[in-house]
């Protein structure tokens, strides 16, 4: 073992000009690009929770049209919570935010597919352009759910700050939107039933008021009879039932009324995305550290590697001369 260490360090002292050559080569490469060819990572982060109010319960089978599948489809917050995670990542819902406009500085703006595609003879009407679109945003967004805390961190990673921010708020704002139209079609879909249901409850209450009304004008004296007094609670019961039918539907009619027109958050913003002003990715000084400790080790390891080979190659042949002496 000591006999091939000594060899190995031998070998690196002999080869040291190829080393010192090879490593200032590729240290070089990295300076070069850490200083001219670089682009540093920004990340945007915001943290919603969904609203906690009793009419947030979200209709969440209307959204399989947008591709999303909802593992839990509970009415509390909590249990919801997955709802924000399956919209943001869903191909129909960023689809609909590419031709919506982000800000990539102070004073200028472009929309969403040109600045994911910097080449404008791209077409956006071309579905691979599209579908490379949303794949290139699917990475940069990441959603992080907390279901303990009932909040939800959605982070934007880019190469531009003002864009990260841009698309972070995008995100909240479309997610929120359809979140609301979804809660408002189950609404008006919901107040479209109960107003059939009250024609229908109506018709029979008249129906079963009609045959109260008959009863007592054919039958003055009930009580002389247990059968007329059976057929009469009978005849009250049954309008009592479609009696309260009909209030519980104008209940709920009128609930439904107010959840159709209602535009309140579906989200609550606990904190707004932020305009990232550091680099989230490793800074420059510690990446050339890296780089610079990689191209003295790979030489090295381009030796060693050199050693091991002619010391098998070696034994192989020592091997396989004995073979033939026998």
């Amino acid at each position: 073992m000591n006999e091939d260490l000594n060899k190995i360090i031998k070998e690196i002292i002999d080869q040291r000009n190829f080393v010192l050559f090879f490593s200032s080569v590729l240290s070089m490469i990295a300076l070069v690009y850490l200083l001219f060819f670089y682009q540093p990572d920004y990340t945007s982060t915001s943290k919603i929770y969904l609203s906690d109010k009793q009419s947030n319960q979200l209709s969440l089978g209307g959204l399989s049209q947008f591709g999303i599948q909802i593992p839990l489809a509970g009415g509390s917050a909590t249990s919801q919570m997955s709802v924000v995670g399956e919209v943001v990542e869903s191909h129909s819902f960023l689809e609909s935010l590419l031709n919506e406009n982000i800000k990539i500085n102070d004073s200028d703006t472009l929309t969403l597919y040109e600045w994911v595609n910097p080449d404008l003879s791209n077409n956006i009407n071309d579905y691979k352009n599209v579908v490379n679109s949303i794949l290139i945003l699917r990475e940069m967004i990441s959603v992080v759910e907390d279901y303990q805390s009932s909040i939800v961190k959605i982070e934007v990673t880019a190469q531009n700050n003002y864009v990260t921010k841009s698309i972070n708020e995008l995100l909240i704002k479309s997610a929120n939107n359809l979140l609301i139209k979804k809660e408002n079609e189950r609404a008006y879909n919901k107040l479209l039933f109960i107003n059939e249901r009250i024609d229908e409850v109506k018709k029979d209450l008249n129906n079963v008021e009609n045959a109260l009304k008959d009863f007592r004008y054919k039958n003055i004296k009930v009580s002389s009879s247990p059968d007329l007094q059976m057929q009469l609670d009978k005849l009250l019961r049954d309008v009592t039932f479609q009696t309260n039918i009909m209030s519980t539907l104008l209940e709920q009619r009128e609930v439904a009324k107010i959840q159709n027109i209602e535009k309140s958050e579906i989200f609550n913003i606990l904190s707004e995305p932020n305009l990232p002003v550091y680099p989230s990715s490793s800074r420059r000084l510690y990446q050339l550290i890296f780089y610079v400790a990689l191209s003295i080790s790979l030489p090295i390891l381009l030796i060693i590697a050199k050693v091991f080979y002619l010391n098998l190659l070696g034994v192989s042949r020592n091997y396989y001369s004995q073979s033939n002496n026998y």
